[in-house]
């Protein structure tokens, strides 16, 4: 039986595959054809490619970029680069895959706020003056405002602050807080502040700094109920809200104040109030 060799079109029709793009594979060394046509430049390519063209495709399926294929097919026995390779993919799968289940529960809340009625903002949203407050705080820099990023950053800072302060002796005389620092231009990073309320007898300590939330003459607050993944919904409306009153103007440090965060597990129950401080236009 003799050798079997396809044109470029038979090939690329076999594999499911356009022309243009085994052009690009040859180019770039990934598929180059079995022979090429001195004359014409025609090429050709052999029936044994076909396997190496359905792993390929698999892998660009899989989501991996043609280096990294490059370096899969190239290396098919090295069983530490491939379980490595796979393992950091399926960690961007998964990133990616809980940052669309939360756009998908902030979609649906929002069209729960527009079915519920579009007075909805004026009866939830209240101006209210807001005490000082004085904080045993931890901070961390972020790259951007969302939940995916926030969420995972905040969470630990609260963990390794009560147990810094119960270690010390000092206990919450309220509930939790976040506030948020951002830069001039609104770049990253965005820093962010996790705090207990704690009497004035406490002091900063290498385990912790003391910071002093001021009185805030007015702020548009917002109560949202359930889970932080649709907090960022809740915060739109208060930023809409406050961008349709043309006689408030948004002022820095937007907070969080954790009124129930319990059970830890479980935040259908959970309930956080918004408060934005706003100055008189």
């Amino acid at each position: 039986m003799g050798t079997v060799m396809y044109t470029i079109g038979e090939f690329a029709s076999i594999g499911r595959v356009s022309v243009r793009m085994l052009r690009h594979y040859d180019a770039i060394g990934l598929i180059p054809p079995a022979a090429v046509d001195p004359f014409t430049g025609y090429r050709r390519y052999h029936q044994s490619q076909l396997s190496l063209l359905n792993q390929v495709m698999a892998l660009r399926e899989l989501g991996f970029g043609l280096d990294e294929v490059a370096l899969l097919v190239g290396s098919p026995d090295d069983v530490v680069l491939h379980n490595r390779l796979l393992r950091e993919r399926r960690a961007i799968l998964e990133r990616a895959v809980q940052q669309d289940a939360q756009r998908l529960r902030r979609i649906e809340q929002r069209l729960r706020h527009l079915e519920k009625g579009s007075d909805m903002q004026t009866t939830e949203i209240e101006l209210k003056a807001l005490p000082p407050v004085r904080l045993a705080e931890l901070t961390v820099d972020v790259a951007e405002l969302e939940q995916a990023s926030i969420g995972p950053a905040l969470g630990p800072l609260f963990g390794r602050l009560i147990d810094a302060l119960s270690s010390a002796g000092q206990y919450p005389v309220g509930p939790s807080v976040a506030y948020y620092e951002f830069t001039e231009d609104g770049a990253a990073p965005i820093r962010i502040h996790a705090g207990f309320p704690v009497l004035p007898s406490v002091e900063s300590g290498p385990a912790w700094a003391v910071s002093e939330l001021g009185p805030v003459a007015q702020a548009a607050t917002l109560v949202h109920h359930g889970a932080m993944a649709t907090i960022g919904d809740s915060w739109e409306m208060v930023r809409e809200w406050i961008a349709s009153r043309p006689d408030l103007r948004p002022m820095d440090v937007p907070r969080e104040v954790y009124l129930n965060a319990m059970p830890i597990h479980d935040q259908s129950g959970w309930v956080t109030e918004l408060q934005w401080p706003v100055d008189r236009t």
